[in-house]
């Protein structure tokens, strides 16, 4: 890098950055990420994830690359093929984190699963760990205790999040309740923790699959369901993506109150009485008929918590 007076100014609203969402609602679609946009991203990130300067993380996914860059931290990238995280080999990246004592990490419930398994198999717990993040994918509790197990001086965190905002919500293991595991186990869905401060999030009446458009204050609140009741998940902030390129899937996942975007994640879920947030599944996956509804996280994080079940998919 240059000298500070030969970087050229940009304006803070300019593109920076085009990632993909993954598809789950429909064809990807082209997210751009704006200057303003990167460092609010960042700024959340950094409060998530407890950036420290001068430490070494495994870095696994490219949205915290970025923000160590920015935090003057250091990333080691897995010795590995990650476009199949589950299946890589692990033990190439225990002999890393040994080796150099990498102290963080955040990856994908099935990367930490995949490594954790190993480490147990073996015998060989990875001590240097201070701080395991998870998320990307739903993080079951079956997942979370493997890694206590297998990370035995990790502080073990969940993280809800997705393309057009990382992260919403957050979960520290050691806050999840044996009533908590319970209601797990029991179909009331899967606890992702409090929303970060750095966003509002609200469950309104699920009509997902029917444009919003703009709309007022009042009209919003009206939209706005109890705690318990399960609806769709909506957020707005300064880190949440405002649209997407050419404006292609606006329709469908944006709408605004008065003068403030907000973002239709897909997802269900409801608030419990201690103001956590607890996710049913993707809106378009909810199964109905006259005994009721199911939903599809409900299901499965019920199901995976049987020892007997590697994997399972409410279809």
């Amino acid at each position: 890098m240059g000298p500070r007076s030969s970087i050229t100014p940009v304006d803070g609203d300019r593109p920076a950055l085009i990632t993909f969402t993954s598809g789950s609602t429909g064809i990807p679609k082209a997210a751009v990420r704006t200057h303003r946009f990167l460092q609010a991203q960042y700024g959340a990130v950094a409060a998530s994830l407890d950036l420290t300067p001068g430490t070494l993380d495994l870095a696994t996914l490219p949205i915290f690359v970025l923000a160590n860059l920015a935090s003057g931290v250091a990333s080691m990238l897995p010795n590995v093929d990650m476009r199949e995280p589950g299946s890589c080999d692990p033990a190439p990246i225990m002999d890393q984190i040994e080796r150099h004592q990498v102290s963080s990490t955040a990856a994908s419930p099935a990367f930490i699963e995949r490594l954790a398994d190993e480490c147990i198999r073996a015998s060989r717990p990875l001590v240097s760990l201070k701080k395991v993040f998870l998320g990307g994918a739903p993080v079951f509790p079956r997942v979370l205790e493997r890694a206590r197990k297998a990370f035995p001086n990790a502080a073990i965190t969940t993280v809800y999040g997705s393309t057009e905002a990382e992260p919403m919500a957050e979960l520290a293991f050691n806050s999840i309740s044996e009533e908590d595991f319970a209601a797990m186990r029991n179909g009331r869905g899967l606890l992702v923790g409090a929303p970060v401060s750095s966003l509002q999030l609200r469950v309104i009446r699920d009509q997902w699959g029917k444009p919003i458009g703009r709309i007022k204050a009042s009209e919003f609140a009206e939209m706005n369901v109890p705690a318990g009741h399960p609806g769709e998940i909506v957020i707005s902030g300064e880190h949440v993506l405002p649209g997407y390129l050419h404006g292609e899937g606006e329709s469908e996942t944006k709408f605004d109150v008065d003068a403030v975007r907000w973002h239709r994640t897909g997802d269900l879920g409801y608030f419990d009485s201690r103001d956590r947030l607890w996710l049913l599944g993707r809106g378009n996956a909810k199964i109905e008929d006259r005994h009721g509804t199911l939903y599809s996280l409900s299901v499965e994080c019920a199901a995976q918590q049987d020892p007997r079940i590697a994997r399972a998919a409410l279809v």
